[in-house]
């Protein structure tokens, strides 16, 4: 999340910033520091209240169709969202819509030249629960440069970050000897 915040940070300080599915508000809470004014909408009512216990402004709405006039904040931004949306184009198109000219969109993809992407075609989904597999969601895996193609017109790229993230598999965090207490499950590359 402060990764992401960073990100927005660099074109979104003393502006008006969206966040397209903000969940509980991790990343829109990190961005109302440093914004003008922060806003964010999820698909999730649940998670829109959290995001409200925050006390920040959000809103239930579907990324392929903002509650928003055009050309109305100067960035907006989608972390860990536009990659399980059926309608990625049309997602993109819609946070272009509610950009002013000159502003930015903010997204990230999942990168089909990734580990993570051969580790799912070699081996297949595997289940987060007992009840819930990985396949259960859509995930869209692009490369930087199918990512490119789709952008919507009218807009010009701007520039690419690349974070790699190394996260061990669930069957060693069951390892016998391992602390559970111990940090780490995530670990920035």
């Amino acid at each position: 999340d402060d990764q992401a915040a960073a990100l927005v940070r660099r074109v979104g300080v003393g502006k008006t910033l969206l966040e397209v599915g903000c969940g509980t508000g991790l990343i829109l809470e990190r961005g109302a520091e440093f914004a003008k004014r922060a806003e964010g909408v999820d698909l999730s009512p649940g998670m829109v209240e959290h995001a409200r216990r925050r006390g920040l402004e959000a809103r239930v709405a579907d990324a392929t169709s903002l509650p928003y006039a055009d050309a109305v904040f100067d960035v907006a931004f989608s972390f860990k969202v536009l990659a399980h949306v059926s309608q990625f184009d049309e997602a993109l198109a819609e946070m272009l819509r509610v950009v002013r000219p000159g502003g930015h969109i903010v997204f990230d993809i999942y990168n089909r030249h990734s580990l993570r992407y051969a580790m799912k075609r070699l081996f297949g989904p595997k289940h987060t629960s007992q009840r819930f597999a990985e396949d259960a969601i859509l995930t869209r895996f692009l490369t930087p440069t199918e990512m490119t193609h789709r952008l919507p017109a009218n807009t010009r790229f701007v520039a690419r970050s690349g974070t790699r993230i190394a996260t061990p598999h669930a069957a060693l965090l069951k390892a016998k000897g391992r602390r559970s207490e111990t940090p780490g499950a995530h670990e920035a590359l």
